[in-house]
Order: C-alpha cells, then structure tokens, then sequence
C-alpha cells in the first residue's frame, strides 16, 4: 500500500506534509505507510486515496490487496 500512495503522491508533486494537509493524515503516518511500516485502516486509505484524486478501489488494486 505505501508504495502505491508515494507514487500517487510523487507524480502529483506533493510532499509528505502537502498530502497530510490535504487528507487530514499525520504526516508521521504517511512515512510509515510509505515505509511499509503501518498498516492503515480503511478510513486512513479512503482520505488518502480522496487528497491524491484517485478511486479508493484504484488504489487497494495498485496495493495488490485482495
């Protein structure tokens, strides 16, 4: 799933911090979702999903979540 919401996040030029503002997300749990250290809950990924413009179901596909 991080590495997903870093590449999303990368190609809309957003840093960690622009992407907390923007989801609501601490920015602490972004790093550790990008690290692979966190494993979010569906509403960390909804918000997430919502700040970077994209389908919550785009996203868990991309994460290879079944």
């Amino acid at each position: 799933m991080g590495q997903a919401i870093k590449k999303h996040r990368e190609e809309k030029g957003l840093s960690q911090s622009e992407l907390s503002k923007l989801s609501g997300v601490e920015r602490t749990t972004i790093v550790k979702l990008e690290k692979g250290n966190h494993s979010p809950s569906l509403k960390t990924i909804h918000r997430l999903a919502k700040a970077l413009g994209i389908m919550l179901n785009q996203l868990i596909l991309e994460a290879g979540i079944d």
